[in-house]
């Protein structure tokens, strides 16, 4: 084997990981930019129920806040990056899954949310 070789290998295992978390966190950016994209549908749709209102057919309520979840979640993923980069960096990295659990319920309950509000607009306008 040639002189090295093992420093190599940890070089390349280091720096594997080092991707890997830039990668984690590049997807959680997306999915960031994905559901302020979402809020900014919700929102618009909220303008086409403040419409019906006027017009007397439906209740408005939009949910200006779903706006927010998209730069929410990128600043908990920035901060999660960094301290996972630190860990690797001191050799002492371990999993983290709060911020997943965190995220997950956050979109399940905003998914049924938004399922529950979009079916009794639907049945407030007479179209389920």
């Amino acid at each position: 084997m040639p002189e090295g070789s093992d420093e190599n290998r940890q070089r390349a295992t280091h720096m594997r990981d080092h991707l890997a978390n830039e990668r984690t966190f590049l997807s959680w950016l997306r999915l960031g930019l994905a559901l302020s994209g979402l809020g900014f549908v919700i929102a618009r749709f909220g303008i086409f129920l403040e419409q019906l209102v006027v017009a007397g057919q439906a209740e408005a309520a939009t949910p200006h806040w779903s706006v927010l979840l998209g730069p929410l979640l990128t600043g908990l993923a920035a901060a999660r990056f960094f301290a996972t980069e630190r860990e690797i960096a001191a050799e002492q990295a371990r999993p983290h899954y709060g911020l997943l659990y965190v995220i997950l319920a956050v979109v399940g309950v905003t998914g049924l949310v938004l399922a529950g509000y979009l079916i009794y607009v639907w049945v407030s306008l007479g179209r389920f």
